[in-house]
């Protein structure tokens, strides 16, 4: 089984995920590459209000997640 999950997300204008950074481990690398991938692939969110991105531009947004079998 899987770890749960820790990202960081940090956004630039618009809500674009401007960088990422695996913050806790799954145990598996492949799993947090893909977790680190989807991030990129997200690309932005842009309903993030400006004031929410300009309080965590320089610290992230730790997002947590956890993977649980079927």
């Amino acid at each position: 089984t899987l770890k749960p999950m820790v990202i960081r997300l940090w956004f630039g204008g618009g809500g674009r995920i401007v960088k990422s950074d695996i913050e806790k481990s799954s145990g598996d690398i492949r799993a947090d590459q893909t977790l680190k991938a989807a991030a990129s692939r997200v690309g932005a969110i842009p309903a993030l209000p400006p004031e929410f991105i300009k309080e965590y531009r320089n610290k992230g947004v730790p997002v947590r997640f956890t993977v649980k079998p079927n």
